[in-house]
């Protein structure tokens, strides 16, 4: 009996030790040696992920060494690095080149304008992200200059039913990121065209919005709208909120159905980022002769 119990509670402790989790911290900093906040530290093989905080610094909890991370930052070019120790890491970032035809704006000519999904269209609970730092998008296609001229995007409206199955939505602590690419060659997401760190904030209404800081031309051609969820709620939290069960992640956007004959669909598609994979797709998930696009709203300041 005795020698039976000591088996078993070996095997306890073995698997105890093997399964234990590993704290890993580092700093990222960029190439002049200052920290890079809000950048994205992803394992994608544990779907597991953190942000940094202002001083460039994450901490976060892996299930072995050596561990493959993602890291990623609007103003940055992207990095995948294997990582095999536990502490003092420093991650170096190169800066991102964004190359912009500048465009001097004369006030006395320019125009508000809006552009987004009609008010007349029904909503539905259609978008959910179910992964940290997955990514919702919107393709605008400016065919033939219909939607605007040259133009700034000055802010942003957005209608999200929730941020996590349980009705929780972001609080606007800097955890819905803004981000902004041009439109490849091939129709595709190309390169992130926004080099701020710009979030959205929460209203009464269940829109969520953003002033830019400074305007921003847009492309001629169109460009990809998308938001980032960066903040995941750990088992220790969600307790302390004293939840019955444990939420899914997951963000939720508000959008509208429209039939394949219905002009919006010439200028508007979604799309979604899985980090995992690391690759943008065309949303499929729908019927054929069903289309949804987010409930959204641009403030843009049209000039000749």
């Amino acid at each position: 009996m005795k020698e039976k119990f000591a088996f078993v509670f070996c095997y306890f402790l073995l698997f105890s030790l093997t399964s234990a989790q590993i704290v890993i911290d580092g700093y990222v900093l960029d190439e002049k040696q200052q920290p890079v906040p809000y950048t994205s530290v992803y394992d994608s093989l544990n779907k597991k992920g953190t942000i940094t905080d202002i001083k460039g610094f994450f901490s976060m909890e892996v299930m072995e060494e050596p561990v493959i991370l993602n890291f990623s930052n609007v103003s940055y070019n992207k990095l995948r690095k294997k990582i095999e120790q536990t502490d003092d890491i420093i991650i170096i970032l190169s800066q991102k080149i964004t190359r912009l035809d500048e465009v001097i704006v004369n006030a006395s000519n320019s125009k508000s304008k809006y552009i987004g999904s009609p008010k007349n269209k029904r909503g539905i609970n259609s978008f959910e992200a179910d992964k940290p730092f997955f990514q919702l998008g919107l393709k605008i296609e400016n065919i033939e200059s219909q939607l605007y001229k040259q133009a700034n995007l000055v802010s942003i409206n957005i209608k999200i039913v929730s941020a996590l199955i349980g009705g929780i939505k972001p609080d606007g602590t800097n955890q819905l990121r803004l981000r902004i690419y041009s439109i490849d060659e091939d129709g595709g997401v190309g390169e992130g065209i926004l080099d701020k760190n710009e979030f959205l904030t929460p209203s009464k209404s269940g829109w969520y919005q953003l002033k830019l800081k400074s305007p921003f031309l847009l492309p001629e051609e169109g460009f990809f709208i998308a938001l980032e969820w960066l903040k995941d709620l750990d088992i220790e939290e969600w307790k302390s909120k004293k939840y019955t069960f444990q939420p899914t992640y997951g963000l939720s956007l508000w959008g509208h159905t429209f039939k394949d004959n219905e002009d919006e669909l010439n200028y508007y598609s979604t799309w979604r980022y899985d980090p995992d994979e690391n690759k943008w797709e065309k949303d499929t998930r729908f019927p054929n002769s069903v289309f949804i696009i987010p409930t959204f709203r641009l403030e843009i300041k049209e000039y000749e």
